[in-house]
C-alpha cells in the first residue's frame, strides 16, 4: 500500500505542471460567492445562464435583440461554442453558476496548458525534464500577464483566445515536428468548435496574433528545413478552415461588400476611421510607454479607475529583470549556441519587436507617426485600442522569449547557486503580480 502510495506521489511530481494546471482550474470557482455568475463587461455574458435558450433565440437569426435597428447581423458564429456550453452546463447538473467559474476554469488552466506544451515544443527536440522549468515559467508569465489580465475584466468573446489560440499554434508545432496530418484536423476541428473566435466580431485579436503566429512558424520549420511541409499543411489548413467556418463566414463576407451595411462602412468609412478610429487613438497614444511592456505591466494611464492594474507598477524597477534576460542572452548568443537556437532566438525577437511597435504605438516621433498613417489601411481602425487588441499576442511571444532566453543563459551559467535564486525570483515576481487575477479583484469590481 505505501509502495503505491509513493509511486503515485512520484507521478504527480513528474507531472507538477497538471498539477499547477488543476490549480489554476480551480482558481475561479473562489470568485464569486454561491450562486453568482459574472455577466459583466463589454458584452453580455447572459449566455452562462442558459446556453441552450440564447442558442434558441440570437444566432439562428439574422435579426435579432442584439442588433439595433432591424440590422441585418447574422451571428451564426455563435453556434457551436453554444452547444458547448449547453453540453458542459448539462455535465455540471445544469447550474449556471458551476457553468460559469468551469469555463473561466478551462480559460486561465488552458492558456497555461497550451503555453507551457508551446514553450517546451520549441526549446526541446527531445523529452528533457530540465526544460521544463523553462516552459513553467513562460505559461505562468502569460497566464498572469497584466497585459492579458484587462481581458478578464471586458468579459468580450474575443477573450477566449488565451485558450484557442496558444492551442491552435501548439498543435501547429506538433505538425511541424511530427509531420502527421491528424494535428492540421485536429486544429480545424478546435477552430470549429470556437468558430466565434475566427468572426467579423473578433478581427481585431485574430490579426493581432495569427499574421505573427504563422510567420513564426514559417520561420521555424524553415530553422528545421521542414518549411515545405509547413506550406503544404498550412495549405490544407486553409481550405479546410474556409469550408468548416463557411456557415457563418459567407454571411460576414457578404455584409462587409454591402456598404449599406454598418460593418462595411466601419472598415471602408474613411470618415468613421477618421473619426472613431484616429481620433479615439490619438486620445490614448500618449499615455503609452514601451518600458511598462518591456516590464510586463499594464500602461499606467489607460486603464483608468482600475486599482488592481497598478498593482505590479509599485514595484516597477524589479520587472526590469525579464528584459534583462533577453538581452543577456542576444548578447551571448555567439557562444557556445547551435544554429538552430540562435534561428529560433532571431525570429522570437523579430516578432517582439514587431509587436513592440504595434504594443506601444509611442516610440519616437516619427514611428508614432507612421502608426497614424496605417489607419488609412481599410479596417485598420479596429485597432484603435492597440493595448488591448495586441496586449494577448504580445504576452505570448513575451512569454516565448523569456522561457527561450532564459534557457539559452543558462546553458552557459556554471554556478547551480545562480540559477536557483534567478529561477526563485522570476517565479517570485510572476507570482506576485498574479494576485489581482488570483484573489478575484479583476473581476469583481
Amino acid at each position: 500500500m505505501k509502495e503505491n502510495i509513493t509511486k503515485y506521489f512520484r507521478l504527480l511530481l513528474r507531472n507538477y505542471f497538471l498539477i499547477i494546471a488543476v490549480i489554476l482550474f480551480l482558481i475561479p470557482f473562489f470568485w464569486f460567492s454561491k450562486g453568482e455568475i459574472d455577466t459583466g463587461g463589454d458584452s453580455s455574458r447572459l449566455y452562462f445562464i442558459d446556453p441552450f435558450t440564447w442558442l434558441k433565440n440570437i444566432p439562428l437569426y439574422t435579426i435579432n435583440s442584439l442588433n439595433s435597428l432591424n440590422i441585418d447581423n447574422p451571428n451564426f458564429h455563435l453556434i457551436p461554442f453554444l452547444f458547448f456550453l449547453t453540453g458542459l452546463k448539462y455535465l455540471l447538473g445544469g447550474n449556471s453558476h458551476l457553468l460559469n467559474c468551469a469555463f473561466s476554469g478551462l480559460l486561465l488552466s488552458g492558456s497555461f496548458i497550451f503555453t507551457f506544451l508551446s514553450i517546451r515544443e520549441i526549446i526541446s527536440n527531445d523529452q528533457n525534464e530540465k526544460n521544463d522549468i523553462f516552459a513553467l515559467i513562460g505559461g505562468l508569465f502569460f497566464s498572469f500577464s497584466p497585459l492579458v489580465m484587462e481581458g478578464w475584466l471586458k468579459s468580450l468573446y474575443g477573450f477566449n483566445q488565451i485558450l484557442v489560440y496558444p492551442a491552435v499554434f501548439y498543435i501547429f508545432l506538433k505538425y511541424i515536428k511530427s509531420q502527421k496530418i491528424i494535428y492540421i484536423y485536429l486544429n480545424v476541428l478546435i477552430c470549429f468548435l470556437f468558430s466565434l473566435n475566427f468572426s467579423f466580431s473578433t478581427a481585431p485579436w485574430f490579426f493581432a496574433f495569427f499574421p505573427f503566429a504563422f510567420l513564426f512558424l514559417f520561420l521555424y520549420s524553415s530553422a528545421l528545413k521542414k518549411r515545405k511541409m509547413f506550406i503544404k499543411g498550412l495549405f490544407l489548413f486553409v481550405c479546410l478552415f474556409i469550408f468548416s467556418q463557411s456557415f457563418h463566414l459567407i454571411s460576414q463576407v457578404v455584409n462587409i461588400f454591402d456598404f449599406s451595411n454598418p460593418n462595411s462602412r466601419a472598415i471602408f468609412s474613411k470618415e468613421l476611421a477618421e473619426n472613431r478610429g484616429l481620433v479615439y487613438f490619438s486620445s490614448l497614444q500618449p499615455y503609452s510607454r514601451l518600458l511598462y511592456n518591456f516590464l510586463n505591466q499594464s500602461q499606467l494611464h489607460l486603464p483608468k479607475g482600475i486599482d488592481s492594474f497598478d498593482y505590479g507598477l509599485k514595484q516597477r524597477y524589479l520587472y526590469f529583470l525579464y528584459i534583462i534576460i533577453v538581452i543577456l542572452a542576444g548578447i551571448f548568443i555567439k557562444k557556445k549556441v547551435s544554429l538552430l537556437h540562435k534561428k529560433i532566438y532571431s525570429s522570437l525577437i523579430l516578432i517582439f519587436l514587431i509587436l513592440s511597435f504595434f504594443m506601444s504605438a509611442n516610440i519616437t516621433h516619427y514611428l508614432a507617426e507612421f502608426y497614424k498613417l496605417l489607419f488609412v489601411i481599410p479596417g485598420f481602425a479596429m485597432f484603435r485600442s492597440f493595448y488591448s487588441k495586441f496586449g494577448m499576442a504580445y504576452g505570448f511571444f513575451y512569454a516565448v522569449l523569456l522561457s527561450f532566453s532564459l534557457k539559452l543563459l543558462f546553458d552557459l551559467v556554471k554556478f547551480k547557486f545562480v540559477k536557483y535564486i534567478i529561477l526563485l525570483f522570476l517565479f517570485g515576481l510572476i507570482i506576485f503580480n498574479s494576485w489581482p487575477l488570483v484573489s478575484g479583484s479583476i473581476v469583481n469590481t
